[in-house]
């Protein structure tokens, strides 16, 4: 989960190919993001159909760091 004070659009991440077997192919990973909550309840209010896109992009950039 992500602290509050970082002020990011998503709540958290797991990857779920690494707890659940099965998940996607080996060479593969696959992830589940969550959003919303108290804290951003709005969000697809705010983002709409660009939604998938802002938090991929969020997803992406902390993770070249």
């Amino acid at each position: 989960m992500i602290p509050s004070k970082e002020k990011k659009i998503f709540l958290g991440a797991i990857w779920s190919s690494v707890i659940f077997e099965n998940r996607a192919p080996s060479n593969q990973a696959g992830f589940t993001i969550f959003i919303g909550g108290a804290r951003n309840s709005d969000i697809f209010r705010r983002f709409g159909n660009d939604l998938e896109q802002k938090v991929l992009g969020e997803f992406q950039r902390i993770h070249e760091n």
